[in-house]
This record gives C-alpha cells, structure tokens and sequence, in this order.
C-alpha cells in the first residue's frame, strides 16, 4: 500500500478525530489519569498527531519537507559527535591493546609463533 492511498483519506481523518477525541477525554477527566490510562491517553495523542499530519496532502508534503532538513542537521550532528567523541576514546584503548602487533621489536622475520603444541592427536580432535 502506497502512502497516497492512506494519506488524506476517510479513514485517517476519521481515526484522527476519534483519536484526539479519546485522547481529549482521558486528559480532561478528574482525577488526571495516571499509570496505565496514561499511557493510553499519550498513545492516543501520538496517533492523533500522525493522523492529523496525515489527514492532508499539503500537511504532509510539508511535514516531509520539513523532515528532510531535519534528517540532514540530524545525521551532520551524530556523526560529527561519533567522530569527535567515540573515536578519539576508542583510539588510546585500540593502541594500548595493540591488536594488530604493530609495536612489536622488530626482528628477521615476520613469523609469528603459535602458543600451542601441534601434533596428531591435536589434527584428529580437529576432524
């Protein structure tokens, strides 16, 4: 199902209105609702404003423009913030554990020896 089937259709501003309704209701009560009402009661908030964007075509043509810039300023700062705060803390801890052996003594030859024993019984565990 495409988005311009759902979008501005009889269905969705009816639910619209059916939902802030509900939502009206829950929050105007005496006592305020609390616990598991009020979740249901924010739910229903939550619903009623996606159907509210939904319930035009011009609202939520606007509604997307507006979440294109938003996506654009979102992403240049979360990945500035992972580049200027996880890597430089991720970079001291990746040299101290040296997991690529780059700080190594250097010596004739690049072999690098095995810590355990190797022999027949060991290849048939091995299969």
């Amino acid at each position: 199902m495409t988005s311009s089937r759902i979008v501005g259709s009889p269905f969705v501003r009816a639910a619209t209105v059916a939902l802030a309704g509900l939502s009206g209701l829950l929050f105007t009560r005496t006592p305020p609702p609390s616990g598991l009402l009020l979740g249901v009661a924010a739910g229903a908030s939550a619903l009623a404003l996606i159907g509210a964007i939904h319930s035009s075509q011009r609202v939520f043509a606007a509604w997307m423009r507006f979440a294109e810039a938003l996506h654009a300023v979102v992403i240049a700062v979360l990945f500035s913030a992972c580049y200027l705060l996880i890597v430089p803390l991720f970079a001291p801890i990746a040299w101290m554990r040296d997991p690529l052996l780059l700080r190594r003594r250097p010596r004739n030859t690049a072999w690098v020896t095995k810590s355990g024993a190797v022999d027949l019984a060991s290849l048939e565990r091995m299969g």
